[in-house]
């Protein structure tokens, strides 16, 4: 029962310090609603559409044309320019009104008529992967439509009917459907990632913060109380971890749901099993961030590390690079935050409605360290608690 009561009075005191605090108000609040609507925003235009190109037409003859007009009738393209010179096509790309070239060579219909190949160039904004990934899908997919219709006519001219030709020239119906990810997009598979990655940075950064101020104020001593109470410490740290798990909890819905629904992003996971692994995910990072505060001696000290440490996060959870292309002794060191096993776990929850069972290991490695830092906060608290 004195167990329960020193966990309330915690608790209660916690939620106080945050709400009292104007720093960890911007980190708790106000960040973890900006960030995700920032985010969400500059994802929302997932797949390209309509990127500005030109064509170079030194054949111009029909096929040249017709090969322009189905590049400019993919969803991908718009041919808002047709010269008949690189250079002029050089400048249009140096000024940036245009992202890529596609040069239909001479004789292009001569080639073609006459069974040579022929050759299509592009010359594609290399500086940006979507540009260029763009360009070419749309190349494929246009030049692919014209063979197609060459070789279709080519068999009809010989004595084949329509449908006869279309099976004797190997056309393949291509039906794409992505599976978890209908629109194919970036965003769809980075946001979720993103937003939970941003919940333990801010989580950190903000207890960090808070645990400078304990330093700055010396107000550790306060909390000799409870070191002289049996389980007094272990309240002391579980009280905090639930001030800080309840209000992240109100920021995990409204960001992976209201703000995530709000820009459409695929959300196919069960809402239970997401909260069965937010949960101890959060209280992992709560007693990690606990544990790390006490390093601290000011507010700022707390600001420099953690922040400089969040561009490195980003990185290392696997979302702008491979996990496989990192070295492991890298991944070694950084699995010491909950972020590298909660992440892939999350994705496959959210997107591919993945059951708590197809993500055990990850999960008991999480309750691992849940345990585990909660040992290590009430170590670092009750030397503080003694140090001061």
């Amino acid at each position: 029962m004195k167990f329960l009561n020193t966990l309330r009075r915690i608790f209660f005191a916690e939620l106080k310090t945050i709400f009292t605090d104007g720093g960890a108000i911007l980190l708790f609040f106000v960040a973890n609603l900006v960030y995700p609507v920032v985010y969400s925003t500059a994802y929302t235009n997932e797949v390209l559409e309509e990127l500005s190109v030109c064509v170079v037409d030194s054949d111009n003859t029909g096929l040249s044309r017709k090969i322009t007009k189905y590049l400019d009738n993919t969803n991908e393209l718009s041919v808002d320019y047709k010269v008949h010179d690189m250079a002029d096509a050089k400048e249009l790309f140096d000024n940036g009104k245009i992202h890529a070239v596609y040069n239909i060579p001479k004789d292009f219909e001569k080639d073609i008529l006459s069974q040579k190949q022929a050759t299509l160039g592009m010359y594609g904004d290399g500086a940006y992967f979507l540009y260029y990934k763009t360009a070419q899908k749309a190349l494929v997919y246009a030049g692919g439509t014209l063979s197609a219709e060459v070789e279709i006519k080519r068999l009809m001219s010989k004595g084949m009917d329509f449908n006869s030709a279309k099976k004797s020239s190997n056309i393949t119906n291509l039906k794409v459907f992505n599976e978890y990810n209908p629109s194919g997009g970036y965003g769809s598979f980075l946001m979720p990632a993103i937003i939970y990655l941003i919940l333990q940075q801010t989580l950190l950064i903000g207890i960090g913060l808070l645990g400078g101020t304990q330093r700055e104020k010396n107000t550790f001593k306060y909390y000799k109380a409870f070191d002289n109470k049996r389980g007094g410490i272990g309240a002391l740290v579980i009280g905090k971890a639930m001030a800080y798990v309840l209000v992240y909890l109100v920021n995990f819905i409204l960001s992976l749901y209201v703000i995530n629904d709000l820009f459409g992003f695929p959300n196919a996971g069960s809402f239970t099993n997401q909260l069965a692994l937010t949960i101890p995910y959060l209280f992992a990072v709560s007693f990690l961030g606990m544990s790390i505060s006490t390093l601290f001696k000011t507010r700022v000290q707390s600001l420099l590390f953690l922040v400089f440490l969040s561009p490195v996060m980003l990185f290392m959870v696997g979302i702008s690079w491979p996990l496989e292309a990192i070295p492991t002794f890298l991944k070694i060191i950084f699995s010491i935050f909950p972020s590298q096993f909660a992440i892939p776990a999350f994705i496959r929850i959210k997107l591919m409605d993945a059951e708590l069972a197809m993500v055990s290991v990850e999960y008991i490695i999480i309750l691992i360290q849940m345990v585990i830092y909660f040992g290590i906060a009430c170590f670092a608290y009750k030397r503080m608690i003694h140090k001061n």
